[in-house]
């Protein structure tokens, strides 16, 4: 599994001192894990163990917000049965969701309805999202 995307988006964050929460520790990740009744993909687990999310309505220069995990799973509950939502773009008015369909991966869906009801595919891995982070923001639908 690849994670150097992730690890340079929050690298970056933390170069630009984007207000994060502390990382979580493997156990609280298990724990919230075990709420969704599907396991998280290890690229999503690796994400939250370096980076706890942002708090409500911080966002980085992309105008990008990484949701806590603990507020992702609370919120699942509103979407379709292996979404999760987990990051909102601001300027875009845009939800983002992992679907949780694969062990390995969660691919990475954007709502622009904020219900689930128009999830569609813009990445196959939370890497090659967070890739598009780094690469084309435009194409994550970010300004």
């Amino acid at each position: 599994m690849s994670i150097i995307a992730i690890r340079q988006v929050v690298d970056c964050w933390n170069s630009e001192g984007v207000e994060l929460h502390a990382a979580l520790p493997v156990s609280e990740i298990e724990r919230l894990s075990a709420l969704l009744w599907r396991p998280l993909p290890e690229e999503v687990k690796f994400l939250y163990s370096i980076c706890g999310g942002m708090p409500r309505g911080v966002v980085d220069e992309r105008w990008f917000e990484l949701w806590p995990l603990e507020r992702a799973v609370n919120e699942s509950s509103r979407f379709p049965r292996g979404f999760v939502p987990f990051a909102e773009g601001f300027l875009s008015a845009h939800l983002y969701c992992l679907h949780l369909g694969r062990v390995t991966t969660a691919s990475v869906h954007v709502d622009d309805s904020f219900n689930g009801e128009s999830l569609e595919p813009i990445a196959p891995s939370l890497e090659e999202a967070f890739q598009m982070l780094i690469d084309d923001p435009k194409a994550f639908r970010l300004p």
